[in-house]
């Protein structure tokens, strides 16, 4: 037997209402009825579903039936289409072993996962509304095999949920309604000192993405002596921005680096930018000249004794005019996406970068 949390919310945004086909509005505290016969064992010809919680059994799955996730083995699909932009959240949970849930896009290619996991459920965040994607619950053909004799050993439970992301300028209080896009925050009206929950409203946070950074000119002046950037604790920010060491499920503070080019004409080839902070639970990024994951050229996560990261090849980088975007990842506030209080230092004292340039 599986038992699985209410899903739904009262209220539910626009193109995520009533996903469970019963035509009113689901309870957060009621238990959602399981549902059945929904999964194929074919992830091309596949049963499109909404969010909830469904049942099924890999008894009837062929040997070997697919290879995802680095597993081969029996597997069953359901397909799910997004109303809207949304976080979508799976678990796929067991009676005797622990299967492997996999998100795909349609078409099931190997090696184009979106997800995997195992035990603990996994979010693919920020699905375009209008897509759809496979669902596919496995296990490993040596793990299928020792079950497969015991009635009702191969049977799972697959839970679904849709988490919408929230536009700028839309509702977002209650929380139930979703979690506001990157680069903005659920904010009441500054001149609503009842704070009404109409005024709760998706709204743009400065510095927040590299669209709206906090940008910073850095000259020759730089060589003689070092240079500190303070943020304040207080400050509201997204988690916009993922690296390869830090920033999931962070707040963040995005700096555009610009050097001016007699910065560039004092230096050597070998003069470099070193950025760091003493805080040990912020976390820095680099990426140049643009934005993009791909572009990334740094990264330190948060340590003890601090995390440091170097702008190399800063002559000609500041000869060409080119920039570097800086991300300050910092600790995550209670009620941050599930994150926990900063326990480091008082909101009055700021977390401060200290930047020097070493040639040579």
């Amino acid at each position: 037997m599986f038992v699985a949390a209410g899903l739904g919310c009262t209220p539910t945004p626009e193109g995520l209402e009533n996903l469970d086909g019963s035509g009113s509005d689901a309870s957060a505290e009621e238990p959602r009825v399981a549902m059945h016969g929904v999964f194929s064992p074919s992830c091309t010809d596949v049963v499109s579903v909404v969010h909830g919680f469904y049942e099924g059994s890999l008894q009837d799955s062929a040997a070997g039936a697919a290879e995802f996730c680095g597993i081969s083995g029996p597997a069953m699909f359901v397909e799910i289409d997004i109303p809207r932009r949304a976080d979508l959240t799976v678990e796929a949970v067991g009676t005797q072993a622990i299967p492997t849930v996999v998100v795909l896009p349609k078409g099931c290619v190997k090696d184009q996962e979106l997800a995997c996991s195992a035990g603990i459920p996994v979010t693919v965040a920020d699905l375009s509304g209008g897509a759809s994607v496979v669902l596919g619950v496995m296990l490993p053909e040596e793990d299928a095999n020792a079950q497969r004799a015991e009635a009702g050993a191969l049977n799972f439970g697959l839970s679904i949920q849709l988490r919408a992301v929230l536009e700028v300028g839309e509702l977002c209080h209650p929380v139930s309604l979703g979690r506001c896009v990157g680069g903005s925050a659920c904010l009441a009206k500054l001149e609503d000192p009842e704070h009404d929950a109409e005024t709760y409203r998706c709204r743009i946070l400065a510095d927040d993405t590299c669209a709206d950074p906090r940008v910073v000119q850095i000259d020759e002046a730089i060589l003689s002596q070092e240079f500190e950037l303070s943020f304040a604790r207080t400050e509201l920010h997204s988690d916009a921005h993922v690296h390869s060491c830090t920033g999931h499920r962070r707040p963040e503070t995005v700096v555009r680096l610009e050097f001016r080019a007699a910065l560039g004409e004092s230096l050597s080839e070998t003069g470099r930018l070193q950025i760091s902070s003493a805080d040990p639970l912020v976390g820095l990024a680099l990426r140049t000249p643009g934005c993009l994951p791909e572009q990334e050229t740094a990264c330190a996560a948060p340590q003890e004794g601090g995390a440091s990261v170097e702008v190399e090849g800063l002559a000609g980088l500041a000869e060409q005019g080119l920039p570097v975007f800086l991300f300050v990842e910092q600790p995550a506030p209670e009620g941050f996406l599930g994150g926990r209080e900063d326990p480091h230092g008082e909101l009055s004292e700021p977390y401060v970068l200290r930047m020097k340039v070493v040639d040579g």
